[in-house]
């Protein structure tokens, strides 16, 4: 059984322009992503004990997070600018196949670490803002 590569699983964000286009966010070392969705309990004294959930009631959210190395002062510069600016941009989610999840993101936490003997670090969470677009290889 073939199994889908954890490497292969990159975050790109994109240039703004229209088409987009992609670039890998520096030197990832681990990526994730994680599809939330909110409930909307619409239970009532009706509901013979049993908790009732309304359909398609409910708010959907991405969260995206990534840690890797700080390979040039260049990407730490364009991860800071990024968060600093608070802006929704769009990024790209490319998975092994070629599978790829787009859509706007913001920064919500960015974290840099630098340990006395290891190579500087970085962590960035983003969350989604709007819709996704799923897309098949």
């Amino acid at each position: 059984m073939a199994v889908l590569k954890g490497n292969a699983m990159l975050l790109k964000v994109g240039d703004g322009g229209s088409p987009a286009t992609y670039s890998t966010v520096a030197m990832q070392e681990t990526t994730s992503i994680k599809f939330n969705g909110k409930d909307v309990d619409i239970s009532s004294k009706d509901s013979a004990g049993m908790r009732e959930l309304g359909d398609g009631m409910g708010l959907l959210d991405c969260e995206i997070t990534a840690n890797g190395v700080v390979d040039t002062v260049a990407n730490m510069k364009t991860l800071y600018d990024a968060w600093v600016a608070n802006a929704v941009a769009g990024y790209e989610m490319i998975f092994d196949g070629g599978d790829t999840i787009e859509g706007n993101f913001m920064i919500t936490s960015l974290q840099f670490d630098g340990p006395l003997e290891d190579k500087q670090t970085y962590s960035i969470t983003m969350k989604s803002s709007g819709a996704l677009t799923y897309t098949v290889a």
